[in-house]
């Protein structure tokens, strides 16, 4: 199964100073790491460290941001049926301390809880590598030395993980309440080589799980039946729900939302949209046929 990092631009939660603490030693840049509502995509937020602790009161600090996540678009990398027992660093290693049901885990679960928490604490200074200890035995391999885990564990080709892009950002193009226009949403992130770039803003732009201030334009329901580029044109295929009407969102807004979106990518120029194989379709006052070029007189204007 792929891991799918994506980075957000989130800069407030867990972690983040108050004007009350500026005037402590800390460090920015950090972040704490989730997954989204997929279940298999991390997600981050900002996370500012706050350098005047030791080192094991600060992967307390980011186990508890980790383990109790601010917003409804992060889950906890730690399954509900894992009881979190502790943490302490040591020669370099996060031990970090669960029940006995951590050692129930499928594999697949146990990776994305194991890649969460060591992205997360290998951001402490000193600190390279975590080691997992159930019921107060570290886990060790067959010759009796501890198993540790490494950034690096989770960024190649193994059974748990598949390689990954390099970082790129990709920005979307949302709506928020008004439904009368789009914003720009940026996202940093390493997305896997077994999926076209295009397909991956599509699957973000259909899965977006709104916010008060970012609403996706795309009707529920809506799949991609096929994505291909071809000399600079994309040409898109969804499922018949694309056609349906949202509440207070116009047909050209949701059409744009995906040319727009995918204009972004330096290779694509123009769209060329279908449903069910059709170009014989009206979206609002656009009708379907010819390749759309991205079109800003729909791009709210911030105040």
């Amino acid at each position: 199964m792929a891991l799918i990092l994506l980075i957000c631009s989130l800069t407030a939660g867990c972690g983040a100073g108050t004007e009350e603490e500026s005037t402590q030693a800390s460090s920015s840049g950090n972040r704490i790491y989730y997954l989204a509502s997929d279940g298999v995509t991390f997600i981050s937020e900002e996370y500012t460290m706050d350098t005047s602790l030791e080192a094991d009161e600060i992967a307390l600090d980011m186990m508890e941001c980790l383990l109790n996540p601010s917003s409804s678009h992060q889950t906890s990398v730690v399954p509900d049926t894992v009881t979190f027992e502790g943490v302490y660093c040591e020669d370099g290693i996060a031990v970090v301390m669960f029940s006995t049901a951590y050692g129930t885990l499928g594999v697949t679960e146990r990776s994305l809880c194991n890649a969460g928490i060591v992205f997360t604490l290998c951001q402490i200074d000193g600190v390279s590598s975590v080691a997992f200890m159930v019921d107060g035995v570290v886990e060790s391999d067959a010759e009796g030395n501890a198993v540790t885990w490494a950034p690096s564990n989770f960024s190649s080709t193994s059974d748990e993980v598949m390689e990954l892009y390099s970082v790129e950002t990709v920005t979307l193009y949302l709506t928020d309440s008004s439904g009368n226009g789009l914003k720009a949403y940026d996202i940093e992130g390493a997305f896997p080589i077994n999926t076209s770039m295009e397909q991956h803003i599509l699957d973000l732009l259909i899965g977006w799980e709104d916010t008060a201030d970012y609403i996706s334009p795309i009707p529920d329901g809506t799949t991609v039946l096929s994505v291909q580029t071809q000399d600079s044109v994309c040409y898109v295929n969804f499922s018949s729900d694309f056609l349906n009407t949202m509440v207070g969102v116009s047909q050209e807004v949701t059409l744009f939302s995906v040319v727009n979106s995918l204009t972004q990518l330096s290779y694509v120029s123009y769209v060329y949209v279908t449903v069910e194989g059709s170009s014989d379709v009206t979206m609002g006052s656009i009708t379907l046929g010819s390749a759309l070029s991205s079109n800003w007189d729909y791009l709210i204007q911030e105040e």
